[in-house]
C-alpha cells in the first residue's frame, strides 16, 4: 500500500506528505479526532508513534507527547487497536514508529502479527541496527508489512546500498545529526544530503526526509532537492498540544496541514 501511494503520487507529479503523531496524545479518543483532521487536510501517509519510556531519537516535543500518552494509559496494544478502528474509517497507509523494546517484550512475531491484523502497513524502529534487523525483517516480510530503514547524514555508500536492499516502502533520511525537532530552515548541508542520497538510491526506492521539517517552504525545498516525501512531526505535535478544544484544534490542524500538502503540489520536482 505504501509503494502504491508513492507510485500514484509520482504519476501526478506530487510529493508525499507524511505526518507523525503520538498515539494516545493526549488520549486515544482525541488521537482519533486528530487523525480525522489530518485525513481531511489531505495527508498521504500517517505515521503513528507508540509511546516508550526511553525514546532516544526523540527531541523534547515528542518526548513530552510520549509522556502524555503513557500518562493517559496508552500502550502498544491499545494504540494498535485504535489504529484498527481508524483503518476501517480511512483508507490511508499507516506506519508505526517505535523502539525495539516495544516489539521485544511481547515477542517480535506476536507484535507484528497483531499489528498486521490491526491494519499497520509499515514499521520504523529507530534503535534497530541493520545488522540486527533480520528477525524483524523476516517476520515483517511474512506479513507483507514494510520495514522502513533509516539513513543518517553519516551513512556511507556501502551502508546506504545495504539499507536500500533491506528496506521496503521507502527509505527514511534523517536530515541532520541529533534528535527530532522543528528547525527554522533547511540548511545547505541538508539540501546537499538529500541530493546525494537521491542520486545514490538511483530510483530503487522512494526517499522520504524527516527531522526538522515544519513549514510549507521546507517541504517544497526537500521535494525540489529530490525527496519523494517529507515527514512533519514535532511542529504538528506542538500545534496539537496548544488546543484543548476539539473543534478549535481540528480547525488549526486542517489549516496548517493543508498548507503543507499544497507545498507538495507546487514543488518543482527534479
Amino acid at each position: 500500500m505504501i509503494s502504491d501511494t508513492f507510485s500514484g503520487l509520482s504519476r501526478r507529479h506530487e510529493g508525499a506528505l507524511i505526518c507523525y503523531i503520538m498515539g494516545g496524545d493526549p488520549d486515544l479518543n482525541e488521537t482519533k479526532s486528530i487523525i480525522d483532521s489530518l485525513v481531511e487536510a489531505g495527508i498521504d501517509i500517517l505515521e503513528i508513534g507508540i509511546p516508550f519510556s526511553e525514546p532516544i531519537a526523540d527531541g523534547k516535543t515528542i518526548q513530552a507527547a510520549g509522556i502524555r500518552a503513557i500518562s493517559s494509559g496508552s500502550n502498544w496494544k491499545s494504540v494498535l487497536i485504535m489504529i484498527s478502528e481508524m483503518k476501517k474509517k480511512h483508507k490511508i497507509p499507516i506506519v508505526v514508529m517505535t523502539y525495539f523494546n516495544i516489539l521485544y517484550n511481547p515477542g517480535v512475531e506476536r507484535f507484528i502479527n497483531f499489528a498486521k491484523q490491526c491494519g499497520v502497513d509499515g514499521l520504523i524502529i529507530p534503535d534497530l541496527p541493520l545488522e540486527e534487523s533480520s528477525n524483524v525483517a523476516k517476520s515483517s516480510k511474512k506479513k507483507s508489512m514494510d520495514l522502513i530503514m533509516m539513513a543518517a547524514p553519516s551513512t556511507n555508500q556501502a551502508r546506504l546500498n545495504a539499507l536500500v536492499k533491506s528496506s521496503t516502502g521507502f527509505i527514511y533520511l534523517v536530515s541532520h545529526y541529533g534528535v527530532t525537532g522543528a528547525k527554522g530552515v533547511l540548511s545547505n548541508d541538508t539540501i546537499n544530503l538529500i541530493r546525494r542520497t537521491k542520486q545514490s538510491i538511483n530510483g530503487a526506492i522512494p526517499l522520504a526526509v524527516g527531522f526538522g521539517i515544519s513549514t510549507p517552504e521546507q517541504v517544497a525545498t526537500a521535494l525540489s532537492s529530490g525527496a519523494d516525501g517529507a515527514v512533519v512531526g514535532s511542529a504538528l505535535i506542538e500545534l496539537i498540544s496548544r488546543y484543548n478544544n476539539r473543534r478549535e484544534r481540528a480547525e488549526q490542524i486542517i489549516e496548517y496541514v493543508s498548507k503543507l500538502k499544497s507545498a507538495t503540489l507546487t514543488a518543482i520536482r527534479p
